[in-house]
């Protein structure tokens, strides 16, 4: 094998250990996330078995993005939260969330996989850190919806997440909010995270976060009507 990408999660990041520091780089020193959440204790695993693995001259690098923003699976991850909304989802939770859109991520991967790198480097890719109030109101507007206008505790979301999650073991469906999702995104780092470091050593522009949601939100509507047309059913 020439080269191997790992990408990574940035649940995986916590706060910097010198809480002084004006931005979290890659090479700033950090604690692990509290709570740790079993997403982000698997990426962890994983990343460091990847960085063991370079360590002893496996040629891989890690690519570390956040909230990923493009069309995909609508039923789970980041993308459920287009359909969350479009189905009337009427709630806003506090904190702060990076994200980035997926062509990036895709972009940043052909970069890595063929450009000058050392072994066991990690890359951050932050296109735009938001807070979840106004990613949920770009999303809603992308998809034709009202702008979510309660803001919910996140003691109760947490709880709602426990009871889906429960109800989903009987049904088999995934749950519409997990406790891991909320607690990923109202995990308000205490300083930025930095994902220059891509803009630095490669041709390599970030795409406008609100343009990737104004996309996939569209993306999802064609979907669905395709697919409301395909059951002869009404949106």
């Amino acid at each position: 094998m020439e080269k191997f990408v790992y990408v990574g999660a940035m649940a995986t990041v916590g706060d910097p250990v010198d809480t002084s520091v004006a931005a979290v780089t890659e090479e700033t020193p950090t604690k692990a996330p509290e709570p740790l959440t079993a997403y982000a204790k698997t990426k962890a695993l994983a990343e460091q078995a990847v960085l063991d693995a370079a360590g002893e001259g496996f040629p891989a690098v890690v690519c570390v993005p956040p909230l990923i923003v493009g069309a995909g699976n609508w039923q789970e991850g980041p993308s459920a939260l287009f359909k969350m909304l479009h189905d009337g989802f009427k709630f806003y939770m506090d904190g702060t969330v990076g994200t980035v859109a997926a062509r990036d991520v895709a972009e940043a991967v052909r970069l890595l996989l063929f450009g000058p790198h050392r072994d066991g480097e990690r890359f951050f890719m932050i296109g735009a850190m938001m807070r979840n109030q106004e990613l949920f109101a770009q999303i809603a507007k992308s998809v034709g919806k009202p702008v979510p206008s309660i803001r919910a505790p996140k003691p109760l979301l947490l709880a709602t997440g426990w009871l889906l999650e429960t109800l989903a073991g009987f049904t088999g469906k995934e749950p519409l909010i997990s406790q891991d999702a909320v607690i990923t995104m109202t995990a308000s780092p205490v300083s930025p995270n930095d994902g220059s470091k891509m803009t630095h050593l490669y041709d390599f522009r970030y795409s406008s976060i609100a343009d990737a949601i104004a996309e996939t939100g569209k993306q999802f509507l064609r979907e669905l009507d395709v697919n409301s047309r395909d059951n002869g059913t009404p949106q």
